[in-house]
């Protein structure tokens, strides 16, 4: 074993490719086993043959340093060991030198001591090592649990600083550089459960212990020519604007009168004698070119006095619309910046049609009115308006915005002007308005004003508006609504045209929906666990609700959901408990027996024997939050019956749920540290627009609970952020589900839901797929209901599997979901929202795997994906999760048997024939469930195909 110098370390990274390692040292001894395997099997996929040209680097901590440090030896790959000398840092020694003299295969071994920076003392041997592993590795390789410790140096550093290296310097040209991260979700003794919550922004995977999360990060070098260049014209842009701002309004006009000055001056001097008279004399002349007094010349005169008098005639020109700017106002002036944006995007709209009419060909227009409208100006609004500006690729420049502002003393005004807004004073309500803005002709259209009556008013308002314009065809129209009835009531009062365009958001609503979606990964079956909610606000409200929707209707034990409130959400609780009754079994019954036995049913129905009181335990919150952790308090109970633990601190102000998790994190990792093998997660609802603020804040947490995981969620940035408000991945699944059943149930029949141009597209794509047709088309006989259901539903998965190949089929899907979606009031929107957030339960809970790939897979992946004895005992979750949804939006069942004769008007009463326990509905209706249940692996694929341009490969 040799020990190299500094110099010999650098030399030798550089003629290799560098392997990068950092991990725990409690791995779990009794998987070593497992752990060899997979590190062995990875570091033969990197090295692909060719161990000679890679070089690992790692410290030599215990397990996992010496895991990795000699499989790689076995390999053949060269390993240098980065050693802590207890001598050089005497409070750091873990026996590294002592180790690496107890190595058996030396010849595959180079030692290097870790040296404190001469500039930084203070540098613990830990963050000097994630220095060294970030800058030189190309291939980084962890065995790790996930979970961010807050310890500097640790491995959550290491990969958040390796996952935002900066790019490599080049001279002249650019070129794509890639850094992969191969991370291994390693349980470890003080914490049996890894966390995949550093990969949340991925796609939704079901990853498990053991398994490696392989990322790989495309970056650009820096071309330092073009930055000097770059950088000098941003820094000539920062200091003489080319806007309207300083450059237009005060040194354009000094510049033409210096020049006008100057050149006047030189001019008139030059044709008269040369005496002070005449000097004095041409400083008059020049001044007079100014106002353009004596700017007309009986005599010829040079080309100095010729320039000075157009500079002067420019200059009044300018100075004319500065005093215009001052007198009409900044609207004014923006409302024409405005104008003057439509009407030459008009002019050369007129010019690309002529050209398609000149050339007999359909061009694509390349020039429109792209622009977005966002009625209100909040802070809601501005993080809209920042997420439109900002370009979402090199190619863009954000989109143009006007801004209709009701309050002109907003301090919100200046900010967003700064962000190239065009900002109308006037009222959201008011037809007027409205109309500066031209929302008709808009891209896309945001409500949101501060009031939710004054979003319906408006919404309501654009709909008489545009009832007369012909050619309107917006379909991206997006009003924030948290109030249920509100909600109902536009519904109830717009046009059909305007449902076609609209889409109605609830920041708490859409946060719920995501936090309970998108944290499945690792954590096993969700279904089993305790949830605990701290603040009873909107957010609260939502996520109790979501929660109930998500996690009750299972063969699994129910869930117990606690709720701490402060005192000023106790009139919240209170009404929430009157106006759903049904939730807490030791209320009062309802006189209705027929509702009373659907709720039993629904709620409170045996599951593996499993009987609980109320679904929902209300806390007032303690004064002192560290009471919360107290022992013999409901949370640790709860917690120690269920082993799982979700913990939300959603308080109104972000500040005040950091503050009450700060008190409660240090009890919560002491259990964790007497029980490992506990399953438990804390979320911050921080909702500061400050990205950096909300990292730093999550690194202090965590370092608070560094064996469990604590994400912060909630930021306004991103919750309103047009990706967030849209929810593309959640919707695009809904609207799967939505055309599924369309196609199934209302196809050819002229029903409500009828949606001519989805039949259009649905002729076109069956004549390519024979199952389909034969499904649809080709029955000359009739064949009795079920016989004919069995052959739409081969169809249909022959029409979706057909679509991961064939683009003309993934085209006519593409717009077969959105005309059926568009289609669909608000409510049934809702409803097959609420089935798609529910598919991943599902999932989940039976443990389905599937990995991304680039090969389509084969059918029989899907056809095996459920078994019978699953897709049955599902088909009955699934109506439980029908049913829950209906009663907790107001509905009830019908006492009748004149169901299809008066349809439409009891569902206008939200009664419902439907609401019943699954063994009393009708077989027809049974299957309905079942086959929503056998479409789920095909709606997954498709989703990833669609969202992310992968395949997928079913376990």
């Amino acid at each position: 074993m040799n020990q190299i110098s500094s110099r010999e370390f650098k030399h030798l990274l550089k003629s290799k490719t560098v392997i990068g390692h950092s991990g725990h040292q409690d791995l779990l001894i009794k998987d070593y086993n497992t752990i060899q395997e997979k590190v062995r099997s990875k570091l033969e996929e990197i090295v692909n043959g060719n161990p000679k040209k890679f070089v690992l680097i790692t410290g030599f901590a215990e397990r996992a340093d010496e895991v990795v440090a000699k499989e790689a030896a076995i390999l053949g790959i060269l390993v240098v060991l980065l050693l802590i000398d207890e001598d050089i840092f005497p409070t750091f020694g873990q026996g590294d030198l002592d180790r690496a003299k107890g190595l058996k295969s030396k010849g595959g071994y180079y030692t290097f001591k870790l040296m404190p920076s001469k500039s930084l003392e203070d540098q613990t041997p830990y963050e000097i090592l994630e220095e060294i592993l970030v800058k030189h590795a190309t291939h980084l390789m962890t065995l790790w649990d996930g979970i961010d410790t807050g310890k500097p140096g640790g491995t959550w550093q290491v990969v958040a600083n390796f996952r935002n290296k900066p790019s490599p310097r080049g001279y002249f040209w650019r070129r794509k550089v890639q850094y992969t991260l191969h991370h291994l979700y390693t349980p470890r003794e003080k914490n049996t459960i890894p966390s995949a919550q550093s990969y949340l922004n991925q796609p939704i995977l079901p990853r498990s212990k053991y398994g490696w999360e392989t990322i790989v990060i495309t970056t650009h070098s820096k071309n330092i020519v073009l930055n000097k260049i770059r950088s000098i014209f941003r820094f000539i842009k920062n200091v003489i604007p080319v806007s309207t701002g300083i450059f237009l309004r005060f040194l354009l006009p000094l510049i033409l009168v210096s020049c006008v000055l100057v050149l006047g001056v030189i001019g008139h001097y030059g044709l008269k004698e040369k005496t002070w008279s005449e000097l004095l004399n041409s400083v008059f002349f020049s001044a007079n070119l100014i106002t353009l007094d004596g700017s007309v010349f009986d005599n010829p005169y040079n080309w100095q006095v010729e320039v000075a008098r157009i500079l002067g005639g420019g200059f009044t020109v300018v100075v004319f619309f500065i005093a215009l700017y001052f007198a009409s106002g900044k609207e004014v002036f923006y409302r024409f910046l405005f104008f003057k944006y439509r009407a030459w995007n008009r002019f050369k709209g007129m010019i690309s049609n002529f050209l398609s009419w000149v050339s007999f060909r359909r061009l694509r227009p390349t020039w429109t009115n792209n622009f977005a409208a966002v009625i209100g100006l909040n802070e809601m609004a501005y993080d809209i308006l920042k997420d439109l500006r900002n370009p979402s690729t090199k190619d863009k420049k954000g989109v143009k915005v006007v801004v209709l502002n009701p309050d002109p003393t907003s301090t919100l005004v200046e900010l967003a002007r700064n962000e190239g807004a065009w900002i109308i004073n006037g009222i959201p309500t008011s037809s007027t308005s409205l109309k500066k803005t031209y929302f008709q002709n808009a891209s896309q259209v945001f409500v949101v004003t501060n009031s939710e009556e004054e979003n319906v008013r408006c919404v309501m308002e654009m709909d008489q508006m545009i009832s007369s314009v012909k050619k309107h065809k917006n379909e991206d129209w997006f009003v924030h609504i948290q109030d249920r009835k509100l909600k109902q009531l536009l519904q109830q009062s717009i046009s059909g045209r305007t449902n076609y365009a609209l889409t109605v958001f609830s920041h708490a609503d859409n946060t719920a929906r995501r936090m309970m979606a998108g944290f499945p990964e690792l954590r096993g079956t969700p279904l089993s666990c305790s949830i605990i909610i701290v603040g009873f606000g909107s957010l609260g409200r939502s996520l109790v609700l979501k929660s109930i929707q998500q996690l009750v209707f299972s063969k699994f034990p129910l869930p117990r959901i606690l709720v701490f409130y402060p005192e000023s959400d106790a009139k919240a609780v209170e009404y929430f408990k009157k106006e759903y009754p049904y939730l807490f079994n030791e209320s009062e019954k309802e006189t209705d027996t027929i509702f009373n036995s659907v709720t039993d049913w629904t709620f409170y129905g045996k599951q593996d024997e499993c009987k609980t009181s109320d679904r929902i335990l209300f806390y007032p919150l303690p004064l002192i939050p560290q009471q919360i952790t107290h022992p013999q308090g409901p949370l640790i109970q709860n917690l120690n019956h269920y082993k799982k633990l979700k913990f939300f601190a959603c308080l109104h102000s972000g500040l005040e749920s950091a503050s009450i998790l700060t008190s409660v994190l240090p009890g919560l990792e002491r259990i964790k540290l007497e029980n490992p093998t506990y399953d438990l997660q804390a979320y911050c609802f921080y909702n500061f627009p400050d990205a950096q603020e909300e990292v730093y804040l999550e690194q202090k947490l965590n370092a608070q609970a560094p064996h469990m995981p604590v994400k912060c969620f909630g930021n306004y940035l991103h919750e309103f952020s047009c990706k967030a408000i849209q929810n593309k991945e959640a919707d695009h699944l809904a609207k799967q589900i939505a055309l599924w059943y369309y196609l199934l149930y209302d196809f050819g029949k002229r029903s409500v839901r009828t949606s001519l141009e989805v039949e259009k597209w649905f002729a076109k794509l069956i004549s390519k797929i024979s199952a389909l047709k034969r499904g649809y088309a080709s029955n000359k006989e009739a064949l009795p209901y079920d016989d004919e259901l069995k052959l739409k539903i081969e169809g249909l998965k022959d029409l979706w599997f057909q679509a991961l190949t064939d683009s003309f089929v993934l085209e006519g899907m593409g717009n077969m979901m959105r005309y059926c979606w568009k289609s669909l009031s608000e409510t049934d929107r809702e409803g097959n929202r609420q089935a798609a957030d529910h598919l991943w339960i599902k999932v989940t809970a039976y443990d389905k795997k599937w990995v991304l790939s680039d090969q389509v897979p084969e059918k029989e992946n899907f056809e095996n994906f459920w078994t019978k004895g699953e897709v049955e005992v599902l088909g009955v979750v699934e109506h439980r999760r029908w049913n829950t949804m209906k009663i907790l939006h107001g509905w009830r069942p019908i006492v009748g048997t004149d169901w299809k004769t008066y349809k439409e008007t009891y569902k206008a009463q939200k009664l419902h024939n439907l609401l019943l326990s699954f063994k009393d509905l009708p077989e027809n209706e049974q299957m309905k469930d079942f086959h929503q249940i056998e479409g789920i692996p095909y709606f997954i694929a498709l989703m990833n195909l669609n969202q992310y341009g992968k395949q997928i490969t079913m376990k």
